[in-house]
């Protein structure tokens, strides 16, 4: 199980994808018509996903490396090889979080706020 993040120039693998989570917001438009029970709607497609991505660093000094990467005005990459459906690019959208983990005081989390852009 691999996960690797990069900007094209550096790669960064993390020990492994501690969480995901995702929203896409629909696209449609619904206009509402006045004395009709039925509404108009205009069809679209839902936008790309946005949400968070948190990964497992071995050390703090790691996490603090991928959040250096990922602070960059750049457009990232992730691929996962055993969740393919992860698989996405992406720009930091909001938060970089990186946390020491409490009960081994060794690795760490870093949280990605993050919003899908096209490849």
């Amino acid at each position: 199980m691999t996960a690797t993040i990069s900007d094209g120039a550096t790669n960064f693998e993390p020990l492994m994808v501690v969480g995901w989570e995702s929203t896409r917001e629909a696209g449609n438009v619904i206009h509402d018509i006045i004395n009709r029970p039925d509404d108009d709607v205009t069809y679209r497609p839902a936008r790309y996903r946005s949400g968070t991505l948190t990964v497992l660093c071995a050390t703090l000094e790691d996490a603090i490396t991928l959040e250096a990467l990922v602070s960059q005005p750049k457009k990232l990459t992730l691929t996962e090889d055993t969740r393919p459906a992860l698989n996405m690019a992406f720009v930091v959208e909001g938060d970089i979080t990186v946390t020491l983990e409490e009960e081994t005081r060794e690795e760490a989390t870093v949280a990605i706020e993050f919003r899908q852009v096209a490849p």
